[in-house]
């Protein structure tokens, strides 16, 4: 959609009821003449004076849609038109989300009559679309230095059957994947990246070949560079859009910093909390981002005695969960999240019921978050009013038919045999 300035803040600005002015402003220019490029124009121009009204426009928008009826090439730039102004406006997306899921069920009860065109062309707003109503981000902060070659190829030689017993177990989800491969300061590359994408066959080889090429080594003292893997992963999910969101720390090492392990640690190059970067400030973040952390518990070997082993990292998940639940207890809004531990050994079998009930664990409490249904006042009266997020869901329940099972088809392809 091009940007077209028709109007300017002081056409806006000049009725004198400030309150009644997003319903006049809509009713009084987009009953003009003019083509759906010329009103989404004047949609734009409404909605950056007044970024939080768009209900005041999706009644029109719906009607344009009701109009379209089954008309693919009516329905596609409409959707093109909310699209743009759904990523445009963050503050008007919930406004626009019963527009979307309208449309959805419109495009879902007609795609079977999709040209390869006509679906090649929609397939990237619907995507995002679909993340962002049952997306679930997935992403792995891997310790990749010299004691963790058996977790690697774990992770790697089982991630095939996780995504399938995931995909199973919850049907409706729609995975992007990403790993974040860390090892210590000294090391080069001290980390090495699988950015997040949308899970397919095409992705699920990537993958493997990323795995692959994943060297194991470094790590010269104790202590990793925990910090730096969850810097990059927190930078991930500030810009995600998936109402899931899991971050899985595989280590089995503490981060830098004396009080982050103690007296358990014989060798740590940066014991001091002014040399490395915190990494508290990152769970902090993760938990105002809505995003549920899971933590191995694993054996390390130890340095002066490799026939033993034990736990290195219990001081530090102590102080990641304290600091992760006074965050959300000091968050206004967000879901219910939650942080915890699970214990990891060297064996492969262990990886799939562990990574799994972790990610059915977050799938789990965003679906009850979409459920909830909150008091709200009309007329004087107290009545039940379900939220956004429980709408967007009943919609996808309402919609006419099974979503389809490939990317080219509109979505995702599902079959992980190749």
């Amino acid at each position: 959609m091009d940007d077209i300035d028709l109007l300017g803040d002081d056409d806006f600005l000049s009725f004198e009821d400030e309150d009644e002015a997003p319903a006049q402003i809509v009713n009084y220019y987009l009953r003009e003449e003019g083509g759906l490029e010329y009103k989404s124009g004047l949609i734009r121009d409404f909605l950056m004076t007044y970024p939080k009204q768009a209900d005041a426009v999706a009644p029109w928008l719906e009607q344009q849609l009701e109009e379209a009826n089954h008309d693919l090439s009516r329905i596609g730039p409409l959707w093109d038109v909310v699209s743009t102004l759904y990523e445009q406006f963050p503050d008007a997306q919930e406004g626009l989300e019963s527009v979307f899921s309208s449309m959805y069920q419109r495009v879902t009860a007609i795609r079977k009559q999709m040209t390869p065109e006509q679906k090649k062309n929609l397939a990237p707003a619907l995507t995002k679309y679909l993340l962002r109503a049952k997306g679930v981000l997935l992403v792995f902060v891997l310790d990749v230095t010299r004691t963790m070659e058996p977790t690697r190829d774990a992770l790697r030689d089982k991630m095939h059957e996780i995504l399938r017993v995931l995909q199973s177990k919850h049907k409706k989800a729609i995975l992007r994947l990403g790993v974040v491969a860390f090892r210590d300061l000294d090391d080069m590359p001290d980390q090495e990246l699988f950015e997040p994408r949308v899970v397919n066959n095409s992705t699920l080889r990537e993958f493997n070949t990323f795995m692959q090429g994943l060297k194991v080594y470094g790590g010269g003292d104790e202590p990793e560079d925990i910090a730096g893997g969850l810097r990059r992963a927190t930078e991930w999910f500030e810009d995600a859009t998936e109402i899931t969101r899991t971050l899985i720390l595989i280590t089995d090492a503490p981060a830098h910093g004396r009080r982050f392990h103690g007296d358990m640690v014989m060798m740590d190059s940066y014991p001091h909390d002014d040399e490395t970067d915190d990494p508290l400030q990152y769970i902090t973040q993760l938990a105002k981002n809505n995003v549920d952390v899971f933590m191995t518990e694993m054996m390390q070997r130890l340095y002066d005695d490799p026939n033993q082993r034990e736990v290195r990292t219990d001081v530090m998940y102590k102080m990641f969960v304290e600091t992760y639940e006074q965050a959300k207890h000091d968050q206004t809004g967000g879901r219910k999240t939650v942080i915890r531990t699970f214990k990891l050994n060297d064996d492969a079998d262990e990886f799939i019921p562990s990574i799994v009930d972790s990610v059915g664990t977050s799938i789990t409490l965003s679906e009850a978050q979409r459920a909830q249904v909150r008091m709200v006042e009309v007329d004087g009266v107290q009545v039940e009013e379900q939220t956004p997020q429980a709408v967007f869901a009943e919609a996808f329940n309402a919609a006419q038919g099974e979503m389809p099972t490939s990317l080219d088809d509109l979505s995702l392809d599902y079959d992980f045999g190749y």
